[in-house]
């Protein structure tokens, strides 16, 4: 038995093994939050603990036996009057920055960016991100039982928990004569839902139906993004645009994750396991049915024997998630640190000094354990990063928290069977991924937490942050299991303790391919698109475009619907490695063609591939004040400008819009972009008056590449006509 003492603020609640303790909060006489099962907040609490050796009670700070119970029997029952029973299975969470307390009220729950409209149901009726409607109707269960009529009479809902952190609300349901179902939705503070659905048969019941639908209005579900597996299908898309059709537009087996939604917004269904869902082969579809598109996922379809109690879990989260981190634009060039001696050369007073440098593990001189926090020489990494701090750079640290190479760990050997998933994930190397869910994930925190206990660091890089297959019998007991919520939990406390360090530590996570918002809610940025580098392209050398009749590896439904990065929460940056293929670092085609993709999105580009030109680019968007500017992208910027080819939505001309009314009045600056694969001419038609000029405008056409390339345009009656290279941007300062 572990008790909380009750004070202000702290509560009786089972702890999940794996969530933080919360800073300032303390428990005596304990090594962690894992040991006591209780949460604080901000104080000191007493523990009441049963030992396994005299199978007594210890008293840490004594109090009173009579007190104690009685303050156990209040704090349980009374709210139990209020809400029903509480919801004893919810861990424990502490609101952080950046997110608001939820309020919930009649139905309502409001959090930062979102509301969710239950009203008398445990599935939203209503959800609202970026101040639009993501739904046609409600989102709906239907449990049946075999010969029954009517799915789902449901009884009222009851409120199990309402915390300024989490909110749990329960309800059950009838699913025919001889089956019911409990079903437990616990929201946290950044919109994430986990459903938790059981069912409990009367004797014994057949199960004939068991499905959830979520109709999207139509507007909205514009793309789809889904799981891809990292290491078999590396370069893979994964993200489409939904067909136009009517019908079934897309079916899949069982996939742990999908998001529908448009570039501001969508919602994210998620599940770690398929186990107990007796189906067809194609439990996922989309279907659009007039002016709404379904999303259906039917956990049961073919009759199920039930002779015990079963259940099912899965989770949703509207996205974006949180707020876009302040001046994220502000976030330029990077610098990677792979060793002390190779630090002045590289900062010298002719490169563009960096904003940010990397602790990269390259050398094991350095980094003998590789993405581990534990550096060889304490002294002179420290003498490192005051060497880069007096230079006015902030210092990054280099993590991998879920794979290591296996000879870079003594540790790794000894809990081998228990932290690695089988089958072996990352095969034919020694590197190899570590299932979050087990004992790795405490150890790797405690190490991190002792790293920045010592060292001075702005802030963590985390690579490759995926999920993987499961089926380690150590962790997994049937089956095949996703640890989702494992790894968000380890990504969370990983945010929490650079947060703690520094409130303004910045956290970055590369996760090409993977916006799993759950986990990802817990970053300043995240860094898409190195994946891409993997897929077909030609590229010579002495070539400035350099694709010729090869299919070009960027297109718009990515960038719109995943790299655009508006829909997930987090700053985007596209990390571009297609200069590594072919020799074609040293040419400017690759970077010049990413560059025109990435900008008209308003990406910035992460990395050292395409230095000078991004210098170049910065030094113009420091001239319009982009960096706290309001970015009008072009498919919202008809109320801006015309353009000859852009309402044809096949044209490769694209033209955005940066205005900042109260740093730049009078001026806006134009992002504009052929994406095609021979040169164009474009006409553009300028709205002066929406743009904030009231003048005859002048008109800067600036040409980036290792300089920039300046020349004046003449605007006739506020028309402009450019021609653009194939795969090339120009920026058009408007004065």
């Amino acid at each position: 038995m572990k008790i909380c003492c009750l004070k202000k603020g702290c509560r009786l609640t089972r702890l999940f093994t794996n969530e933080l303790l919360p800073a300032g909060g303390v428990l005596s006489g304990v090594r962690s939050a894992s040991d006591t099962g209780c949460a604080c907040s901000n104080f000191q609490c007493s523990v009441l603990q049963t030992t396994r050796a005299t199978r007594g009670i210890k008293m840490v700070n004594s109090r009173k036996a009579a007190l104690w119970l009685t303050v156990v029997i209040l704090f349980l029952f009374i709210p139990c009057v209020a809400m029903g029973a509480a919801d004893q299975t919810a861990p424990a969470v502490d609101l952080i920055a950046p997110w608001t307390p939820l309020e919930f009220q009649a139905g309502a729950l409001k959090m930062w960016g979102r509301d969710y409209k239950f009203g008398n149901s445990v599935f939203p009726q209503g959800i609202t991100a970026n101040g639009e409607a993501l739904l046609a109707g409600p989102i709906s269960l239907v449990c049946r039982e075999a010969g029954g009529q009517s799915p789902l009479a449901a009884q009222r809902v009851v409120p199990r928990l309402i915390r300024p952190a989490q909110v749990s609300l329960s309800s059950e349901v009838s699913c025919g004569a001889n089956l019911r179902a409990t079903v437990t939705v616990r929201v946290e503070y950044d919109g994430l839902m986990l459903y938790h659905i059981e069912l409990n048969p009367h004797g014994r019941a057949t199960l004939q139906e068991l499905s959830l639908e979520i109709p999207f209005r139509d507007g909205v579900a514009s793309f789809y993004h889904k799981y891809v597996m990292m290491n078999q299908d590396w370069g893979q898309q994964a993200t489409y645009a939904i067909p136009q059709e009517q019908g079934t537009l897309w079916v899949s087996p069982f996939n742990p994750y999908i998001w529908i939604g448009d570039p501001n917004k969508g919602l994210l269904w998620f599940s770690e396991s398929d186990n107990d869902w007796h189906n067809g082969s194609m439990p996922l579809r989309i279907v659009r049915d007039g002016h709404v598109v379904k999303f259906n996922v039917s956990f049961v379809s073919l009759p199920t024997e039930l002779k015990s109690a079963t259940a099912y879990e899965f989770g949703l989260q509207a996205t974006p998630t949180r707020p876009l981190p302040d001046h994220w634009r502000s976030i330029r060039t990077v610098y990677t640190v792979p060793t002390a001696k190779e630090l002045s050369p590289e900062l010298s007073e002719s490169n563009p000094k960096p904003d940010i440098a990397i602790l990269w593990p390259l050398h094991k001189a350095e980094w003998p354990w590789g993405g581990f926090p534990r550096p060889a020489d304490k002294d002179r990494t420290i003498a490192l990063i005051q060497s880069l701090h007096q230079k006015g750079i902030k210092v990054l640290l280099y993590i991998q928290a879920e794979a290591m190479d296996e000879n870079d760990l003594p540790e790794f050997q000894k809990n081998k069977k228990n932290w690695q998933y089988i089958p072996e994930i990352l095969g034919g190397t020694t590197l190899r991924a570590f299932n979050p869910s087990t004992s790795w994930s405490q150890y790797f925190l405690d190490a991190l937490q002792s790293f920045l206990a010592t060292y001075d660091v702005d802030g963590l890089y985390l690579d490759n942050i995926y999920i993987y297959p499961d089926k380690n019998p150590a962790h997994v007991s049937e089956g095949t299991v996703y640890p989702i919520i494992a790894l968000r939990d380890l990504v969370r406390k990983v945010y929490v303790l650079a947060k703690n360090k520094n409130s303004q530590n910045l956290v970055i996570i590369h996760m090409s391919s993977h916006n799993l918002m759950p986990v990802l809610s817990f970053s300043d940025v995240i860094l898409d698109g190195e994946h891409v580098s993997a897929r077909p392209w030609h590229c010579e050398k002495d070539e400035k475009y350099f694709f010729g009749d090869a299919i070009s590896p960027l297109n718009l439904e990515e960038f719109q619907g995943e790299f655009y990065g508006r829909q997930w929460g987090p700053a985007p940056m596209y990390l571009s490695t297609l200069g590594y293929k072919g020799g074609c670092l040293e040419t400017r085609g690759p970077s010049e063609y990413v560059l025109a993709y990435a900008l008209v999105h308003g990406v910035l580009l992460w990395g050292r591939f395409a230095d000078d030109m991004m210098s170049q680019v910065f030094k113009v968007y420091d001239e319009y004040a982009v960096n706290e500017a309001t970015f009008i992208p072009y498919w919202q910027s008809g109320a801006y400008l015309e353009t000859n080819a852009q309402s044809a939505a096949s044209s490769p001309i694209k033209a955005s819009v940066y205005l900042n009314e109260k740093e730049a009045p009078g001026r806006a600056l134009l992002v504009v972009s052929n994406l095609g694969p021979t040169p164009e001419s474009v006409s553009i038609k300028l709205h002066l008056g929406a743009l904030g000029i009231s003048k005859p405008p002048q008109v800067r056409v600036l040409t980036v590449g290792s300089t920039t390339e300046e020349s004046d345009l003449a605007a006739e009656d506020g028309q402009i006509k450019l021609t653009l290279p194939s795969y090339s941007f120009r920026l058009v300062g408007i004065n």
